[in-house]
């Protein structure tokens, strides 16, 4: 199980949560994505079996309800339990200001007693290269190291404008970095992400074709759907390989998936 949050919008969650869904498929396990963004992107770029949308009340709700939202989590809770009974992965991309009331709630259900024992449990917090971002991950950190103690807790950096690969050292964002987050900040925090091209990035955001789909098919169709030259489009297809690539291998190295025989 991997939970993707993050206290702000644009940090990116949905598209980790993507490219971590589609490493997981091609590692050789089924992942399931419990999406809570209203806006439905993985619901319309992946067929139904493989997306649970939830929908989590809005602000008005939950100050007339403190409970309204747990009913939402709940609906999501069990639906994950029926995904591990499936042998699926199962990976949370959630909506910004959920992180306390999200670690208040797993912890509470006890999620790590659920999650099949030969598998991880990661909490993935998104953060951009900015200070406010770096001390508010890092108090979310802590708050799901405590909910959640039997967890991975992990940094991921969004590195889509490569504000953290030119980071200056001597700068207070860098030396925040080092000591909330720790001494690795360019190779991407706790957990390494590979970076997706911020061009590419924006090309696929919207898409509504699976990203492994995207990068196999014929470079025609796929300058057709971008509605972008033959020569740029296959130039994106093969950046997209290789992302995929470097991220279907940390994630058979980090959570200890099996390589796909295909």
């Amino acid at each position: 199980m991997v939970v993707v949050v993050g206290r702000a919008g644009n940090a990116g969650k949905t598209t980790t949560t993507t490219l971590l869904q589609t490493s997981i498929d091609l590692s050789g396990t089924n992942a399931r994505i419990v999406e809570f963004d209203d806006q439905r992107r993985h619901g319309r770029r992946l067929s139904a079996d493989l997306v649970t949308p939830v929908s989590l009340p809005i602000s008005r709700e939950l100050q007339a309800n403190p409970e309204a939202d747990v009913r939402a989590l709940s609906e999501a809770f069990d639906r994950t339990l029926e995904s591990f009974a499936e042998g699926e992965t199962v990976i949370w991309d959630t909506g910004a200001n959920l992180d306390e009331r999200l670690a208040d709630f797993l912890g509470g259900v006890g999620i790590i007693d659920e999650v099949p024992v030969d598998r991880p449990a990661v909490v993935l917090i998104m953060t951009r290269c900015d200070l406010e971002m770096i001390r508010l991950a890092g108090e979310t950190a802590a708050v799901f190291a405590r909910a959640v103690p039997g967890a991975t807790v992990a940094i991921g950096l969004n590195d889509a404008h490569r504000a953290w690969s030119t980071l200056d050292v001597n700068t207070p964002v860098a030396r925040a970095a080092a000591e909330i987050l720790g001494p690795i900040i360019r190779q991407g925090g706790s957990m390494v992400v590979p970076a997706i091209p911020v061009n590419l990035a924006l090309a696929l955001r919207d898409s509504e074709v699976p990203w492994h789909i995207l990068a196999g098919m014929n470079s025609r169709d796929a300058a057709r759907h971008w509605s972008v030259s033959h020569a740029v489009a296959k130039v994106r297809q093969a950046e997209l390989s290789v992302t995929l690539e470097k991220a279907r291998q940390e994630v058979v190295r980090q959570f200890g998936f099996p390589q796909s025989e295909a």
